[in-house]
C-alpha cells in the first residue's frame, strides 16, 4: 500500500475511505502465523512503587468463551509478551496500553485483539497491564500509571536480546485512558519513580507513540469532567488547550492520532497534540473520522477498525519503524 499523501481525513475523505474498504481492509485481515507463546511477566523486582500491600483482590471479567475483557483491582503490573511470527518477525516492538477511565482496563479490543493484530504484520507487542482503579486526589492525575508504563518500557528493552527485538524501535500505543497514558509517557522528561534495578539505566521514553481517542488531553476537559465519563467540547469561546503533562516537547517522539469526530472525549485532544508536534519540527500524523464515537478499539470485521489497521501499518512501514535502524538521540529524552 502506497503512503497516504496526507495527514487528516476529512469527512468527505472518510467516506470515501469506508466506502472502498476492501483494499484497505485486506492489510488488516491476513492470517495469523503460528507464534512463540505469549509471555506474562511482573515489571517490577518487588512491591511496586506507591504500594504496601494488595487492597482488593484482583477483579476479571471474561465473556462466553472464557477470554479475559475486562480487568481492575490491579496491583501487581505485568506485561503480556506476544512474539511476531519468527519468519516474518520485523524486530519492532509496541507497548500496548487498554483503556477504561483509569478504573478497568478493557482488555480485549484494546489489548489482546491489537497485540494480533501486530503480530500478523510481524511486529511484536506487549500488553501492559497496568495499575487500575486511579487514586484519589490528591494524587495526581495517571501518576501511578504514569511509573508502570515508564517501567514497562525500561524492562522491555531489558528483555531485548531475549525476546529477539531491536530496542531502538520500542513504540507505545494507547486508548482513551491509556492514550493518556502513552501521550503522557512520550512528553514526560524525567523518571516518575528512583531506579528499582539495573533495566532502569535504559530509556523509559518510547520511540514512536500511536493515539487512540485519548482522553484527558486538555486542561479544559480534564479539570471539568475528569471523572472518566465523556464530555462535550469547551463552550463557545473557550479555548482548548492541553494541559502540562501532555504538551509535547522537543524530545517528544513521532506520533499518529486517530480520533472520530463525534467523540464525547473531543478530538481536540488529539488534533492540539499533532499540532504542537508539528510546530517543534517532529513528524506527525493525524486522521480524525467523522463518525464512530468512542471505544471502537480494534473490534474485528468493522470498517472503522478496518480503516485504522491497515493506515497504521502504513505509516509505520512509511516511516522506517518496520526495518532495523540506528539509536535515536533526542534532547531532553530521559534516561533509561
Amino acid at each position: 500500500m502506497k503512503p497516504l499523501s496526507f495527514p487528516v481525513f476529512y469527512a468527505a475523505a472518510v467516506f470515501a475511505l469506508l466506502c472502498t474498504g476492501p483494499s484497505m481492509a485486506g492489510a488488516a485481515t491476513v492470517p495469523r502465523a503460528k507464534t512463540a507463546p505469549v509471555e506474562t511477566t511482573k515489571i517490577w523486582p518487588g512491591v511496586p512503587p506507591g504500594e504496601s500491600a494488595p487492597p482488593v483482590p484482583e477483579k476479571i471479567s471474561r465473556d462466553k468463551e472464557g477470554r479475559v475483557t475486562n480487568i481492575t483491582n490491579v496491583w501487581q503490573p505485568t506485561l503480556e509478551f506476544h512474539p511476531a511470527p519468527a519468519a516474518g518477525n520485523t524486530g519492532a516492538v509496541v507497548l500496548v496500553c487498554p483503556g477504561g477511565a483509569y478504573f478497568g482496563l478493557a482488555y480485549a479490543h484494546e489489548g489482546a485483539l491489537v497485540a494480533e493484530y501486530f503480530n500478523s504484520i510481524g511486529v511484536n507487542a506487549a500488553v501492559l497491564k497496568y495499575r487500575v482503579p486511579r487514586r484519589p486526589p490528591p494524587a495526581v492525575f495517571g501518576e501511578i500509571a504514569l511509573k508502570d508504563a515508564q517501567r514497562a518500557l525500561s524492562f522491555l528493552r531489558s528483555r531485548a536480546a531475549d525476546w529477539k527485538f531491536d530496542p531502538n524501535r520500542v513504540g507505545i500505543m494507547g486508548f482513551s485512558a491509556g492514550g493518556h497514558l502513552a501521550a503522557i509517557t512520550s512528553v514526560a522528561n524525567k523518571r516518575a519513580y528512583p531506579d528499582a534495578d539495573e533495566a532502569d539505566k535504559l530509556s523509559c521514553r518510547p520511540d514512536f507513540t500511536v493515539l487512540i481517542y485519548p482522553a484527558y488531553m486538555t486542561a479544559q476537559g480534564l479539570h471539568s469532567n475528569g471523572n472518566g465519563t465523556p464530555r462535550k467540547p469547551a463552550p463557545r469561546g473557550v479555548e482548548e488547550v492541553l494541559t502540562p503533562r501532555t504538551t509535547p516537547g522537543p524530545g517528544t517522539p513521532p506520533a499518529i492520532c486517530f480520533h472520530s469526530g463525534n467523540d464525547g472525549y473531543t478530538s481536540e485532544g488529539s488534533l492540539l497534540y499533532y499540532r504542537a508536534l508539528r510546530k517543534l519540527g517532529i513528524p506527525a500524523e493525524l486522521h480524525i473520522y467523522a463518525t464512530g464515537g468512542h471505544g471502537w478499539g480494534f473490534k474485528k470485521n468493522t470498517a472503522l477498525s478496518d480503516s485504522v489497521r491497515a493506515t497504521l501499518a502504513a505509516w509505520l512501514k512509511h516511516n522506517g519503524w518496520l526495518a532495523p535502524r540506528a539509536a535515536t538521540v533526542r534532547t531532553g529524552s530521559p534516561r533509561g
